[in-house]
């Protein structure tokens, strides 16, 4: 896509700026004081002794020209910018998509280079990136994100984390909340009732024994923040006829990752607690932190295209979600260079969409 109009309006903001000065206690600037600061913060407009100048050489990615969009709806033309100017750029169909990027611990250094240089493309084209923190293929797709932006933010990357100082790749550099990661660490009372319960009394196709989803109910009771009220003990043999009865959001979603991995894990009843906080948020890289929102595509590593190990999880969600895969320890895609890739992204992305109508 091409971001000459933007160019275009930073060229005449820089010749606006002794107007901007004059005004500067006008309301009506503060807006386009906003965009200009943009400009500057992500060097379209760069600054050299006292003189303001267009970066030609800077890549505007269609992130920033959403940006420039949403602090374009509160201005108005002035000076010599005109609603024209505005207009070309707000009249831009700018498509923000969502990649999972995830794999293995063990995946081969050469794809996780082509992982990162990917990742760094996608980024440019518009892409969120959605993963898991976790060594290996998590944190080549992440590390495309930083190279591009230098920072994680859930504008552009969301990477769901079981617990704050989680480790990826850098031992030294534990990844926590406040660095823009999502945590996603379910209360250890549920984790271990759900825990107990798949061990005591699971018969397989999500349901419990009287015992064992009583044990779930009492420990919901306890939680006052789940507020939990449970009319009818008797009716409730599985996680998801717990759910209408709780009515805190967050834990509604607890309820339904942990229901997600008892459905789709292999053996549920083998998980232990941290295992049980790990393959929940498999469901989260997917569908969304609010479990509503699929992701659209997923790029992977597993061994020889196998879909096994701890990525397994997610892929069989994927799949049940009709959600295009590219695993690149296939043979298909053995070997692929980023733009063959990206080619079968959206012939799978085509195919898709053509399928849904």
């Amino acid at each position: 896509m091409s971001f000459i109009f933007e160019k275009i309006l930073a060229e005449k903001i820089i010749q606006n700026i002794c107007f901007f000065k004059e005004l500067k206690n006008d309301k009506e600037l503060y807006s386009w004081r906003e965009i200009f600061k943009f400009f500057l913060n992500n060097n379209i407009i760069i600054k050299n002794e006292n003189k303001y100048y267009v970066n030609d050489s800077v890549v505007i990615s269609n992130f920033m020209c959403k940006k420039i969009q949403n602090l374009l709806k509160s201005c108005n033309e002035i000076n010599t910018i005109t609603r024209k100017d505005i207009d070309n750029i707000l009249d831009k169909n700018i498509t923000i998509r969502t990649m999972t990027g995830i794999g293995s611990r063990e995946t081969p250094k050469d794809v996780l280079d082509t992982m990162t240089n990917l990742m760094y493309e996608l980024h440019k084209d518009g892409w969120i990136l959605r993963s898991g923190g976790a060594s290996g293929a998590d944190d080549a797709f992440e590390k495309g994100i930083l190279n591009y932006t230098g920072k994680i933010e859930e504008d552009y990357a969301e990477i769901f984390i079981p617990w704050n100082n989680f480790l990826g790749d850098d031992k030294n550099y534990p990844k926590k909340s406040s660095q823009g990661y999502i945590v996603d660490e379910i209360p250890k009372q549920l984790l271990y009732s759900i825990s107990t319960a798949l061990k005591i009394g699971y018969y397989g196709d999500g349901v419990f024994s009287e015992n064992a989803i009583n044990g779930i109910m009492k420990t919901l009771e306890k939680i006052s923040e789940a507020e939990a009220n449970f009319l009818n003990k008797n009716l409730i043999s599985k996680i998801n006829d717990i759910i209408p009865f709780v009515k805190n959001e967050k834990y509604k979603c607890y309820l339904r990752q942990l229901d997600l991995v008892i459905k789709y894990h292999p053996k549920p009843n083998f998980l232990k607690v941290g295992g049980l906080n790990l393959m929940a948020r498999n469901s989260l890289q997917i569908l969304g932190k609010d479990l509503k929102t699929p992701t659209d595509i997923v790029i992977c590593y597993t061994n020889m295209g196998t879909g096994k190990g701890g990525t397994g999880q997610a892929l069989r969600i994927a799949q049940d979600n009709n959600i295009p895969i590219i695993d690149l320890g296939s043979l298909e895609y053995k070997n692929a260079s980023i733009n063959e890739i990206k080619f079968f992204m959206e012939t799978l992305l085509n195919k898709n969409s053509l399928s849904f109508h």
